[in-house]
């Protein structure tokens, strides 16, 4: 990441008046889940010992997060105290051991985990990890959804309301369309279109992933998905095959947009210096008589 330092100082002093610790604590948690995302952690960056603000990477990034939030929060009000901890997970690998923060306000203890909050943040949606959990031989406090949807109204954070209210919404639509006449492309190009505009967000290629993972498939897809990621040096691009009864329907995600693509583009991707480290896509290239060259 180039130079946050700004960034992070204009959080600091845009703080409200009058307003709680716990206040304080979510309106610095959420502002940094929307500066920070992974596209700023660039392979090339190595870790510094020095924790300035200056930079975060990609080597141990949930490291870099929880210092520096902790490194916050500590500063803002003498009530507030904040520590870095190890966080065991059960079904998640990291390459390191993952880290997270335990703040204390006023005597009560919570759990933070902003890495992997990074892209509830970027979209919009409620925050899974901002006290909603306890943890392994800790006796720690919990805040509510209830608690935590009050302070994001007084604060302001979510000023077009949350991605969750919407998403139930277009399912409740969707639930009453009858797709009986439809064929499974046009269902799903239906269905995707009706999403696409809860994605109008600036984000990180990573956290627009999860998204789509997460919310979009998990919600709205019909049948089997696949993702294959494509590299050409230091960019990515995603490409989303839905699948049913031997049928399917091809999406690219680059970061920006999420749109309808074909085997011929994707073969025009490869021949032009992409490449699949699993060579999956080759599979439905052949399968529509798309030959490597």
């Amino acid at each position: 990441m180039e130079n946050i330092k700004n960034e992070i100082l204009d959080i600091i002093n845009s703080i409200p008046e009058d307003i709680s610790p716990l206040e304080k604590v979510r309106y610095v948690y959420v502002k940094l889940g929307k500066l920070f995302y992974f596209d700023y952690l660039n392979e090339d960056f190595r870790r510094e010992e020095s924790l300035d603000f200056n930079e975060v990477h990609r080597v141990e990034t949930c490291v870099q997060i929880s210092n520096i939030l902790s490194e916050i929060l500590n500063r803002i009000d003498p009530n507030i105290k904040c520590r870095v901890i190890e966080r065991k997970i059960d079904n998640k690998q990291y390459e390191h051991n993952h880290m997270a923060n335990i703040v204390t306000v006023n005597d009560e203890e919570y759990l933070l985990d902003l890495t992997l909050d990074l892209y509830f943040i970027q979209f919009d949606l409620r925050t899974s990890e901002f006290g909603f959990c306890g943890f392994k031989n800790m006796n720690l406090d919990i805040i509510s959804l209830k608690e935590t949807d009050e302070m994001d109204k007084k604060l302001g954070l979510y000023p077009n309301g949350y991605t969750d209210d919407k998403i139930k919404e277009i399912k409740k639509e969707l639930s009453l369309i009858d797709f009986s006449d439809k064929t499974f492309e046009e269902e799903i190009d239906y269905r995707i279109n009706k999403f696409k505009e809860l994605m109008n967000h600036e984000h990180g290629f990573s956290e627009g992933n999860m998204f789509i993972f997460k919310k979009l498939i998990d919600e709205v897809f019909v049948g089997f998905v696949e993702r294959n990621t494509i590299r050409k040096e230091n960019k990515q691009k995603s490409i989303y095959i839905i699948s049913k009864k031997g049928k399917h329907v091809y999406y690219l995600y680059d970061g920006v947009g999420f749109n309808k693509t074909n085997t011929r583009e994707i073969k025009d991707l490869l021949d032009d210096g992409w490449y699949n480290k699993s060579g999956r896509l080759y599979e439905y290239i052949d399968d529509a008589n798309l030959k490597r060259i």
